[in-house]
């Protein structure tokens, strides 16, 4: 299996969609999350920051990855998510060139996080901030 390499537009393309899609999700898991998930969510940001200077980028995008999964997860909205994965889905062969760079994983777990901070407070709004300024970045840094 190969994974196809998109051009810049169809990145920006996917940014878009994902900044459609993405604060409602985040917003909805900071208001809907356990404790447990939290807790969950907590071990992934660690994963995440543990393997920031790993010399290969898998572990920090297996660690990206489940970020991802156990934050979508605290929505309820299970076909909003569905639809939001599918879209993280297609952006997949990017992050593999964009996480070469340890300056793109720092970048992702400074947000990251942003969002777990307000995910623990249950504060929709910054959540939705979060995540909405690390699409921002991200676009901007991929040009």
């Amino acid at each position: 299996f190969m994974l196809p390499i998109r051009s810049a537009g169809e990145v920006t393309d996917l940014l878009e969609i994902r900044l459609l899609l993405e604060p409602r999700i985040v917003g909805s898991a900071a208001r809907d999350a356990t404790d447990a998930q939290v807790k969950v969510l907590a071990k992934s940001l660690e994963r995440e920051k543990a393997n920031i200077r790993a010399d290969e980028p898998a572990p920090f995008i297996e660690a990206n990855f489940q970020f991802r999964i156990n934050l979508f997860s605290m929505c309820r909205n299970k076909s909003l998510t569905r639809y939001a994965l599918l879209c993280a889905d297609h952006f997949q062969s990017y992050r593999i060139i964009s996480f070469r760079e340890i300056a793109n994983r720092e970048v992702t777990v400074k947000y990251h996080q942003k969002i777990f901070d307000a995910v623990k407070k249950r504060d929709a709004r910054q959540a939705e901030k979060a995540i909405r300024d690390l699409l921002k970045t991200a676009r901007a840094r991929s040009k």
